[in-house]
């Protein structure tokens, strides 16, 4: 949904909503990195050309058939909306120079190697930031450490520039292309595309363009008071449409405190009553719905039944019996749980806190009417004597446990008509969770070799300990591979086969700790480990003779609808340069080509290579100075 002052509380324009979520794929286009699988098919689809060229230029020259359904969508939907909504400009900082047709030779990836890997494939990373100008050759050498030999295909990229901007200076970027260049990680991309190409036009009154089309529908002119209340009624719908939907229950739910914070009074006795709200639930609604966490109207219940109070907190002066109850406080139509307050006109009560968390320090108190006088209180646990005779009144429990949960009594000697009498007063102790067992999830949940996961460990933090921080740990077949830190996310990039595994998560706050259950996660094969194998003709035989032709094949079965690459080496030296062709030859073969033999495959795009073992290929020479027969005469 658009913020409120962008429309706040209309309902998505369903049309622009879908096409937000179709330019979203741009984002992940735009980056080198692999986001998700679909990613990776668009971009081998197209191969050598680049998605980023159907945008970015207009001419890239692709047939229509080459495109894949989803592709041929979104470029169609450019074309129409791109100019409307000024998503880009004809001297756009982001026209991509790798795998462009429109430069001379599209930068051979031999030659745009280079580039590509530093990252470098859009006239964004080789301009000056502030003047939008290219910069020359030497300044990206210091920079980004290119090669003298990357010098002729600068040139190449210098002489596109002028075709685009014939004083080398770009445009600055549109706020669109900002988004993009941020990639598909940061959150709420969807709704800043649909707020770009949604703009509400403000009027001289202050209201929106939705407003003033659903006055013209009613033929009257509503007051702001009005949208006021019609706001505050619309979030009480089931619709999710405002961000809080996306707050944790837990944390959206208000929480009463007691001051002072025990659960049982005296009659006679004064205690405040506080109604708490999530920081982060004040903040959005604060932006949203103009929210004052001080003077909005809250709802007070007591036992069901509405009561006649409307701010944060009210105060109980000198308590009665009738006093006692359950409490509950409401706020934006969320309604707290109950809290139990009693008032006693009893000899002695047992108090504590009404929330008591694992790993807290919890205080019991045996405390008697005031104005008489006590001695000798002792303190039991299901019925068993936890401590004997003494003249405290408290017991202090540290760092508690769920174990620690169960019927407390104390008794106390009271003194009141000419003598001390005994009297007890007991209580159910509930020891509640301080965080909920951890939940270890992955996204995505199913990769190929080569992407990148991010393992999540969610937990919900008490809102009454929200400032405590969390600490988290990894593991993988029950071996630690992250420590405890602050961090609930553990990345895996370029995620290889040995990554699949059994994982946990473990969460710690003081002496709290709880343990996730495993999540079996495997990584799916984009291609098998490569052989060096010699081709049909000669695969039964065990040498070569020295003048036929050596023809190597690079073996690999892939998984995955792809585009590999292949390099080969001899004894540990590259003697062919990655490129789509799988084959090695040697014709006619001398006998220094003789050596170990391996092969190299990758996949375009991401950083995923795998390297065969060696296999030693020995060439025949000459013996006792005659020249073994050639295969045309062993025919």
């Amino acid at each position: 949904m658009a913020a409120r002052s962008d429309g706040g509380l209309a309902f998505p324009n369903l049309i622009k909503y879908y096409q937000a979520t179709q330019l979203r794929a741009i984002a992940s286009w735009f980056t080198q990195r692999s986001y998700n699988r679909w990613t990776e098919i668009e971009k081998i689809w197209l191969a050598p050309t680049h998605p980023n060229n159907l945008l970015w230029n207009a001419r890239a020259g692709v047939p229509p058939e080459r495109l894949l359904g989803a592709v041929s969508h979104l470029s169609r939907l450019w074309n129409k909306i791109s100019h409307e909504h000024e998503l880009s400009s004809e001297k756009s900082v982001l026209t991509s120079f790798i795998c462009n047709p429109k430069i001379p030779d599209s930068l051979t990836r031999q030659m745009s190697h280079p580039w590509s890997s530093r990252n470098l494939f859009h006239y964004g990373h080789i301009v000056d930031p502030r003047t939008r100008r290219l910069l020359p050759y030497s300044d990206l050498q210091t920079k980004y450490g290119l090669p003298r030999q990357a010098f002729y295909s600068y040139l190449q990229i210098r002489h596109y520039a002028l075709s685009i901007a014939s004083d080398l200076q770009f445009s600055p970027p549109t706020p669109f292309e900002n988004l993009i260049m941020g990639g598909t990680a940061q959150k709420g991309l969807i709704s800043d595309i649909y707020k770009i190409i949604n703009a509400y036009p403000l009027e001289t009154k202050g209201k929106h363009a939705y407003m003033i089309k659903w006055e013209k529908a009613l033929e009257e002119e509503l007051p702001m008071e009005q949208w006021q209340t019609i706001w505050t009624q619309a979030a009480k719908s089931s619709l999710c449409i405002s961000t809080v939907c996306f707050i944790p229950e837990s944390s959206r739910r208000p929480v009463i405190t007691f001051t002072p914070y025990w659960d049982k009074i005296f009659t006679g006795e004064n205690i405040r009553i506080t109604c708490n709200v999530n920081e982060n639930f004040i903040n959005i609604h604060s932006y949203y719905w103009d929210f004052d966490a001080k003077t909005h109207k809250y709802l007070w219940y007591k036992d069901g039944t509405e009561i006649q109070h409307t701010g944060q907190t009210f105060v109980i002066l000198s308590a009665a019996t009738w006093d006692s109850g359950s409490y509950q406080c409401e706020v934006f139509n969320i309604l707290s749980d109950p809290v139990r307050l009693d008032v006693s006109h009893d000899w002695i009560i047992l108090q504590a806190s009404p929330y008591v968390y694992e790993d807290a320090n919890v205080t019991l108190r045996c405390h008697h009417y005031p104005g008489y006088s006590a001695r000798q209180t002792i303190f039991y646990k299901d019925n068993a004597v936890i401590r004997d005779w003494g003249s405290d009144h408290l017991l202090h429990i540290a760092n508690v446990s769920l174990e620690r949960s169960g019927r407390y009594k104390c008794t106390k000697s009271i003194f009141h008509d000419l003598m001390y009498y005994q009297h007890s007063a007991e209580m159910f102790l509930s020891v509640k969770e301080l965080f909920t067992s951890p939940n270890l999830s992955a996204s995505p949940d199913s990769v190929l070799e080569g992407e990148e996961v991010t393992l999540t460990c969610d937990t919900n933090l008490s809102l009454l300990r929200e400032e405590s921080e969390l600490q988290f740990a990894f593991y993988k077949n029950g071996r630690e591979i992250q420590r405890f830190n602050s961090s609930r996310s553990y990345e895996i990039q370029s995620i290889e086969l040995e990554d699949s595994g059994n994982y946990s998560c473990e969460v710690a706050l003081g002496e709290a700790r709880k343990r996730s259950q495993e999540l079996v996660f495997n990584v799916n094969e984009f291609f098998t480990d490569p052989k060096i194998k010699q081709n049909k003709i000669e695969k039964n035989l065990d040498v070569i003779i020295e003048g036929d032709d050596m023809n190597l094949i690079c073996h690999t079965k892939f998984h995955w609808p792809n585009t590999l690459e292949y390099a080969f080496y001899k004894d540990g030296r590259n003697v062919k340069n990655f490129s789509p062709s799988n084959e090695y030859a040697a014709k006619p073969s001398k006998a220094q080509d003789s050596g170990n033999y391996a092969c190299e495959v990758h996949m375009p795009y991401l950083k995923l290579r795998k390297r065969s073992k060696e296999v030693y290929i020995h060439i025949q020479g000459e013996q006792n100075g005659a020249c073994c027969p050639r295969r045309e005469d062993r025919a």
